[in-house]
């Protein structure tokens, strides 16, 4: 868990590839991109509303392999609204950080509002 404030995951990307850079760990963009996606798997972005001061999460997004971006929840007109089911890779990833009765719950959750069906 940190934080960064790039105003996009894709942002969020090029920011940790250009550290990497920068600090010489990697000498080749494509690698340094690799690195990163394989560290940052989800992209919570928080906004503020500047007429209430209302902080929300704008949107939920999966980073997936080669620096693909999909959005799975965003806000808009006042509500949330889910987009995309994870992908299976960060099911597996979440899952595993959970409890059985969490992932019990959890899986209920998503298939109730998402439709999203296990992968066996």
């Amino acid at each position: 868990l940190m934080t960064c404030h790039p105003s996009s995951t894709e942002g969020v990307i090029s920011y940790f590839r250009q550290a990497l850079m920068n600090r010489g760990s990697f000498a080749n963009e494509e690698l340094a991109t690799e690195e990163v996606v394989r560290s940052i798997h989800i992209d919570v972005h928080v906004s503020k509303n500047t007429d209430t001061g209302f902080r929300y999460v704008e949107y939920i997004n999966e980073i997936l392999p080669f620096g693909k971006v999909k959005t799975l929840l965003r806000f808009r007109d006042g509500k949330y609204e889910f987009c995309n089911s994870p992908s299976e890779r960060l099911m597996k990833r979440l899952l595993k950080k959970m409890r059985s009765q969490d992932q019990i719950r959890f899986l209920e959750f998503l298939q109730q509002d998402w439709g999203y069906r296990e992968v066996a």
